[in-house]
């Protein structure tokens, strides 16, 4: 086994803060780079770019939502129950984007409002790692001595399970601490090994703006986020094999609130939630993206909301997961 890197964690002013001034207020990391997307006829394309003579399909969409009776019944009643949970001042702002998988319809509601993705970042980070393991077969193996925690946890959904100061841990150990149980110190040593630019190019080929971003602020949307899912759905950007490992990891997320809560439990989920607090005032942030895994009809979820009551906001999340569910399986 190869010796260990010390690493001794990096502070994080907030839980949920995947990036800070990492990605954005470093100055050797340029954001003039962006991935190609074409549009035409209501219908984009976006490619991985940096090569000479070949340009990746990444993915592919109609710009413009399901007319379908079914897809539009589904977004009539769903965008009800936002209303009256809003009447009901259960929730602020709420986004959601829903995706057929295998024949490619989707809806939305307020589809490209913005919002902080706390947490949801560790996806990105997952597919970095795992895009250098690719190339280094050896990499997930490797190990690191984690030395002491600096990171600082806003007291909202913590996992059953964290880094302990002292132990080793193999990359892939840390990985599972950063997805099964969202550790915001696995996450820390994952940017430090990897290189915070390395994550930042994948954001942006992927198709998120970077220009001078507000990390306090929002700036993803559920569309946006949703391209996550689908790439590594669709093993575009991936090996078959790293895109399965990824969501075979997603799969196994504690947390089971949210998209997961009022769904039968022999339904497989594949997601990551994002919790998003200030410490100085009350306002906060939830979301749960994911793949639900019907059986011969699975379908992309992503449901961002903000509000004053994560309990509630949990709710509504899972709310309109079981409206959506109930529309698909029937």
């Amino acid at each position: 086994m190869k010796r260990p890197v010390i690493i001794i964690v990096l502070a994080v002013f907030a839980a949920g803060l995947i990036m800070g001034s990492f990605l954005f207020n470093n100055p050797d990391i340029k954001h003039s780079h962006s991935p190609e997307r074409v549009i035409e006829n209501n219908f984009y394309e976006v490619r991985e770019t940096g090569y000479r003579f070949v340009s990746p399909l990444l993915e592919c969409s109609y710009n413009v939502p399901s007319r379908l009776r079914q897809m539009v019944g589904m977004r009539e009643e769903v965008s009800i129950y936002i209303q009256n949970a809003q009447k009901r001042h259960e929730v602020q702002n709420v986004s959601f984007y829903y995706r057929d998988l295998h024949n490619g319809p989707w809806i939305g509601f307020n589809e490209t409002d913005l919002y902080v993705p706390a947490s949801l970042l560790k996806v990105p980070i997952l597919i970095a790692v795992l895009k250098r393991a690719e190339h280094d077969k050896n990499f997930l193996k490797e190990t690191v001595f984690f030395t002491e925690s600096h990171s600082i946890h806003y007291p909202g959904i913590l996992g059953s399970q964290s880094l302990k100061p002292g132990r080793i841990y193999t990359i892939e150990a840390l990985l599972e601490y950063m997805i099964v149980y969202s550790d915001n110190d696995a996450k820390d040593v994952l940017l430090y090994v990897i290189g915070d630019n390395v994550v930042e190019k994948i954001l942006v080929e992927f198709g998120l703006t970077l220009e001078n971003p507000n990390l306090n602020g929002d700036f993803v949307s559920v569309i946006e986020y949703a391209s996550f899912f689908r790439i590594l759905y669709n093993a575009t950007f991936l090996s078959r094999e790293m895109s399965e490992k990824a969501l075979e990891i997603l799969s196994r997320v504690e947390y089971k609130g949210g998209i997961s809560k009022n769904l039968p439990e022999n339904i497989v989920v594949a997601s990551k939630f994002g919790e998003r607090g200030f410490l100085d005032d009350d306002k906060k942030q939830l979301h749960d993206c994911g793949i639900v895994y019907l059986e011969n009809r699975p379908y992309l979820l992503c449901i961002m909301t903000s509000g004053k009551d994560t309990n509630e906001l949990n709710k509504v999340i899972s709310d309109i997961s079981e409206i959506i569910f109930r529309h698909v399986s029937i």
